[in-house]
């Protein structure tokens, strides 16, 4: 059996590293300046390693929610309308928080420099009147652009959005699961494969079928002694990976592999020596906000090496990208302790009260 307050130091260590994943994964310079994304090693270490390594921890923040979601075991109306309730403090409520911030800040850039478009390329003054709720749910009904994906203002909550329906229709997913057990998981799985992509606000595939199967491990504790052993994983994650590169449906398996090597090990470690003693580990309090706000300080810092004028060479490439990830991570973490410190209220609807 899951030992929770081994589970609860787990999931706190592994926040931060996953965190700073989604910010290197925004800060991708390559989409700068054409120099940078011709350079032969970088454009390639860092294809590899948004795809191998950011793209399945993202996948990873699924699989948890669903882990956690679900893991008393039973499930009626009473425990699905008091999970509604808490995920409207720590979901709903900073989702709409920091979406309406975000609005308010590129209307008052519009309105003090006429023409600004950036993280919306329509004007504030054009609006129709349904613009205004269209912010909050699929931007690309707004501008009509095929650039813009279907997600909110703020474009790293599609995460939140997703996990907003999903709560809604977790009943479904529960249903699922206790009626056709590992089948339902490989359903939604097939249903990613042949569908990754979604023209449908709020309705990924792929954050149903990690959701979901994390609900399964979760429900089906049986599997845990058998199958999360960090040896085996590790085993299943390197021939995943080898064989994803030549063959694509493979890149699945390896995300499945990946995820459930860094959950075991992580929770192995914790649980032969009593806790995970790091600098990271002070930092969990911050990865939701640096979370609502990297992407805004990376789309800054993208647009600033946009006109820096050198000689581009790989370890420069290297250096500024490392630089602005660390300059991003700092920046977040000042702006969450003074909004703690100034504006508590504030502060609380945007962490979702954690």
């Amino acid at each position: 059996m899951i030992n929770k307050s081994v589970l609860s130091k787990s999931i706190s260590f592994l926040r931060f590293p996953l965190i700073l994943c989604f910010v290197c994964a925004h800060s991708d310079i390559r989409v700068a300046n054409e120099t940078i994304a011709q350079l032969p090693i970088f454009g390639y270490v860092f294809g590899k390693f948004i795809g191998y390594v950011c793209v399945p921890t993202l996948y990873m923040f699924f699989f948890i929610s669903g882990f956690l979601f679900f893991h008393e075991h039973h499930f009626g109306k009473s425990l699905y309308l008091t999970k509604l309730k808490k995920r409207t403090r720590s979901l709903l409520v900073p989702y709409l928080s920091w979406n309406a911030l975000a609005f308010l800040a590129i209307w008052l850039c519009q309105t003090l420099s006429p023409g600004f478009s950036m993280m919306l390329k329509k004007q504030v003054a054009d609006f129709r009147w349904f613009d205004y709720l269209l912010v909050f749910w699929d931007k690309h009904l707004i501008t009509g652009l095929a650039e813009d994906w279907h997600v909110p203002l703020l474009l790293q909550f599609w995460f939140i959005q997703c996990l907003i329906v999903i709560a809604i229709v977790s009943p479904v997913i529960w249903i699922g699961i206790k009626k056709l057990d590992w089948l339902f998981v490989v359903l939604l799985g097939l249903l990613f494969y042949f569908f990754p992509v979604s023209d449908y606000a709020g309705l990924r595939t792929e954050a149903f079928f990690y959701f979901t199967l994390g609900a399964y491990f979760s429900t089906k504790q049986s599997w845990w002694d058998i199958l999360l052993k960090p040896v085996h994983l590790l085993a299943a994650t390197a021939v995943s990976l080898t064989i994803s590169f030549f063959v694509a449906p493979f890149f699945i398996a390896f995300c499945i592999s990946f995820i459930l090597l860094m959950f075991a090990a992580t929770y192995r470690y914790i649980e032969r020596n009593g806790r995970l003693v790091t600098p990271i580990c002070g930092l969990a309090d911050a990865t939701f906000f640096i979370f609502g706000l990297h992407a805004f300080i990376a789309g800054i810092f993208i647009h600033a090496v946009e006109r820096i004028s050198i000689t581009w060479t790989e370890p420069a490439a290297l250096a500024v990208f490392v630089a602005g990830v660390v300059l991003n991570i700092c920046l977040c973490i000042l702006a969450q302790r003074m909004t703690r410190r100034i504006f508590p209220h504030l502060y609380i609807a945007l962490n979702g009260g954690r």
